[in-house]
């Protein structure tokens, strides 16, 4: 392997890796099992949740990008300023239930007029960045 050269992996490479492996493989699902079966969740799936959050910039920018024709997509990724941004947190369960989400604004104070016309149940924050970590 050389550094920055493309490596295709064969049909048989996921089966070779799994077997050399196997150790690490078996160990985090009898790790996994363990946790189940001391916190009583094996019988319990609606009480095992994941938590996933995503942010977005309210300062984005907008601009032409000029691109080849055969270009199916054309867009310009924009991290925006930095100074405001929201978060938005999303919790699901093993059963399929999804709770509504957890929206952290940028801000000192909550404008009411924020948390109109999102999903029955959601629930707003604000905090100074709008990060949470």
């Amino acid at each position: 392997y050389q550094l920055g050269k493309s490596v295709e992996l064969g049909r048989k490479w996921l089966k070779y890796f799994l077997n050399r492996w196997k150790d690490i493989r078996c160990g985090w699902f009898e790790k996994l099992e363990l946790i189940l079966r001391t916190n009583n969740l094996i019988a319990r799936p609606h009480a095992i949740y994941n938590c996933d959050e995503s942010g977005f910039s309210d300062e984005t920018a907008c601009e032409m990008v000029i691109v080849s024709l055969e270009t199916k997509q054309a867009y310009e990724q924009s991290g925006g300023s930095g100074k405001s941004f929201t978060t938005s947190l999303i919790y699901g369960n093993a059963t399929g239930d999804i709770l509504p989400p957890f929206i952290i604004y940028s801000a000192k104070n909550l404008n009411p007029q924020w948390t109109l016309g999102g999903p029955p149940g959601s629930s707003f924050a604000v905090f100074d960045s709008g990060w949470i970590t």
